[in-house]
C-alpha cells in the first residue's frame, strides 16, 4: 500500500485500480433540467433587447427590456417547452426512461435548431447534457446475464 496524494491509502503501481463509477443517466437528466431552468430565468429577467433613443435636443438614452417586457405573456409558453422537455425524462420509471429521454432530446434539438438565432442558444448546454444522458455507458452488460456465469 502507498499513500496517495489525496491523503488516503491506495495501491502501488502494480496494485488493482478501481474503475471510475459512471454517472447515472438520471443525474445527467437532472443537470439538464437545472440548466434549462437557469436559461429560462436568464431569458425572463436579464435584458434581452436594447436600444438608444435620441431626443430632440440631442440627448441620448439607452433603454433595455426583458423578453417578458417586450413580448406578451405568451412567451412564457414558449419558454416552458424546453423546461418540459428536460423535466419529462425524469418522471417515467427506469425501464421506459431511455425512450422518453431520446424522444425529448430529438424534440429539444429541433426547438434549439429552429430558435438558435434567438433564444435557442441559451438552451444549448441543456441539449448537450441531455445528449450525454442518452449515450451508452461503458461497462454495462448489453443483454441478460449469462446463466453459466461466463
Amino acid at each position: 500500500m502507498v499513500d496517495s496524494p489525496a491523503g488516503g491509502v491506495g495501491h502501488g503501481a502494480g496494485g488493482p485500480e478501481r474503475a471510475p463509477r459512471a454517472v447515472p443517466a438520471r443525474s445527467w437528466l437532472g443537470v439538464a433540467f437545472a440548466l434549462a431552468i437557469v436559461a429560462t430565468a436568464a431569458l425572463l429577467f436579464l435584458p434581452f433587447y436594447g436600444g438608444v433613443s435620441v431626443s430632440s435636443n440631442g440627448g441620448q438614452s439607452t433603454e433595455t427590456a426583458t423578453l417578458l417586457q417586450e413580448n406578451s405573456p405568451v412567451v412564457l409558453i414558449v419558454l416552458a417547452v424546453p423546461l418540459l422537455l428536460t423535466l419529462l425524462p425524469l418522471c417515467p420509471p427506469p425501464k421506459s426512461r431511455r425512450i422518453v429521454a431520446v424522444t425529448c432530446l430529438v424534440v429539444l434539438a429541433a426547438f434549439v435548431l429552429v430558435s438558435l438565432l434567438t433564444i435557442g442558444r441559451f438552451y444549448l448546454p441543456a441539449l448537450v447534457v441531455s445528449l450525454v444522458s442518452v449515450l451508452p455507458r461503458p461497462g454495462r452488460p448489453k443483454g441478460p446475464p449469462d446463466p453459466a456465469g461466463r
